[in-house]
């Protein structure tokens, strides 16, 4: 049934219909709008996040978590751009400290060493706080 590519000219009022068909009415959906020189995206956002996560493992610190993944252009290709956030166990995801970019075709990561070299020192940088009496 889903996914489901279609490919139509924008008419001069903006407006695209598109029929679903196998789809229920009142059935909540996501609609992607992708130019058609842009790949259609195979990566969903749960993959990217992931995706990221390795490479923030492997990169920059056990410590760092990938989030709230946002689906972005560059105008060549699409590509899920991570919010990296400093955790432990102690507290709640602090930051973004910055991004992690993955390609939306592929599944590449596209953040090179100075991506994660900015994040190491973004993170080193964070406030300390001490723990309250009691945790």
């Amino acid at each position: 049934m889903l996914p489901f590519v279609e490919t139509k000219t924008v008419p001069d009022d903006g407006r695209v219909e598109v029929e679903l068909p196998g789809v229920e009415p009142g059935t909540l959906v996501t609609v992607l709008v992708v130019p058609a020189n842009i790949p259609v995206p195979a990566i969903d956002a749960n993959t990217a996040r992931r995706k990221a996560n390795g490479w923030l493992a492997d990169r920059v610190g056990h410590l760092v978590l990938g989030k709230d993944p946002r689906m972005l252009s560059d105008g060549k290709r699409a590509l899920w751009r991570v919010a990296a956030y400093v955790t432990n166990v102690y507290r709640e995801p602090f930051g973004p400290i910055g991004f992690v970019d993955v390609d939306a075709a592929s599944g590449e990561v596209l953040s090179g060493d100075d991506v994660a070299q900015e994040l190491q020192q973004r993170g080193a940088h964070l406030e300390r706080r001490p723990l309250a009496a009691g945790n």
